[in-house]
This record gives C-alpha cells, structure tokens and sequence, in this order.
C-alpha cells in the first residue's frame, strides 16, 4: 500500500507509525540522537533483529529536511504539540486513516503538562486512542509513559522545575486510560530512566 508522506510499504512489512511531540520527533542537539529522537537506533535495532518493517507518517513530507538523519524517516511527530493538538493534526492530515499502521508508537503528554494541563491528560488521552482505534481498527497501540525531566540540567530553563514534579501524576494517567483499552501495550519510559536523566 501507499500513502502521503508514507512512501511505499511492502507486503510483508510491520508499518509502525511513531506518533507524538518534539521527543518522537527527535529533536535533539547531542550527535548521539542523530536528529532522529528514539527512532533512529529503533529501526537500527529492527533491522539488526531481521525485522521486515516501515516507518509511516507524514511528518518527513511536511517538514523537509527537519530530523531525517536516519533511513526510516517517516513519522508523525510535532514538536510543542499537547495530547489534543497531535489529534487534531492527524485528524487533519489524514494519516493514520489512510496509511493504517499495524502499529502505533505513541508518547504524548509533556507539553500538556509543561502547559498546565496535567488535570486533562486522562481526558484528552482517552479521546486520542479512541479516535486512533476508529480510524484505524486494527491498529496495536504502544503507549509511553512521559519520560522524567531534570531541572537541574545544563541548559534547563527555569520553567522545568515547575512542571517536572507533575510528570509522575500524568504518567498515573496513562497508565489508567491504557488499562481500559486492549489493544494497547503500555511501555513505562518514565520507570527506566528516572535514575539515570542527565538532560532534558
């Protein structure tokens, strides 16, 4: 199949589409992110595991040339976007209707909470799964919870010791809403990395 922003997928391909905010995105100055976030050293890891897959989303084609140092360079990552706002853009591009990924890599809700919008998180996140299940029935969703932010890292601006403290009470909203949906794994970043955060 094919679709915008998606290039063309195989049969026999896994399509994942990694869904989110800045961190899907791969915003990142340090070379070791290689402007690509997560999703550089996954498909590294994918192909190194002989893993038939493609990367799908439009987000390459409508943002050229931004974070696209790895080969899989398709996702649907927005940088600064809360839970509702990365809905409203799939909803308006169309991708998750039309390139219907077998699987959904999803890790939405820090800048809900550096908005101050920790209280919606259970709210918006429910709407999102809900609207990516409709749009795409088949889809396996693999939820992240927010990873941890350190205020006291080089660089970190003074907002961040604000909203860090927030981050465990969105994750227990995560966590919630991904128990009332069943074709939903949930992946707890937040427990993996919280003893070892040198940056933001």
């Amino acid at each position: 199949s094919s679709g915008t922003g998606g290039g063309n997928v195989s049969s026999g391909q896994v399509t994942i589409m990694p869904l989110g905010d800045s961190i899907t995105e791969g915003w990142a100055t340090a070379d070791t992110f290689a402007q690509g976030g997560y999703r550089c050293p996954l498909a590294s890891l994918l192909h190194t595991a002989g893993v038939s897959f493609s990367l799908v989303g439009d987000s390459a084609a409508l943002e050229p040339g931004v974070v696209t140092n790895c080969p899989e360079v398709n996702w649907e990552g927005h940088g600064g976007y809360d839970i509702a706002s990365i809905q409203g853009f799939a909803d308006n591009d169309g991708s998750l209707r039309v390139l219907q990924p077998e699987i959904v890599l999803l890790l939405a809700g820090t800048n809900d909470v550096a908005q101050g919008e920790t209280s919606a998180v259970s709210g918006q996140l429910r709407s999102l799964l809900s609207n990516i299940f409709a749009l795409d029935p088949n889809a396996w969703v693999i939820l992240s919870t927010i990873p941890p932010m350190n205020p006291n890292a080089s660089g970190a601006s003074s907002s961040v010791a604000g909203w860090a403290a927030q981050v465990p009470a969105a994750n227990a909203q995560i966590k919630t809403v991904a128990a009332q949906f069943s074709r939903t794994t949930l992946i707890d970043f937040y427990s993996a990395a919280v003893g070892n955060v040198g940056a933001n």
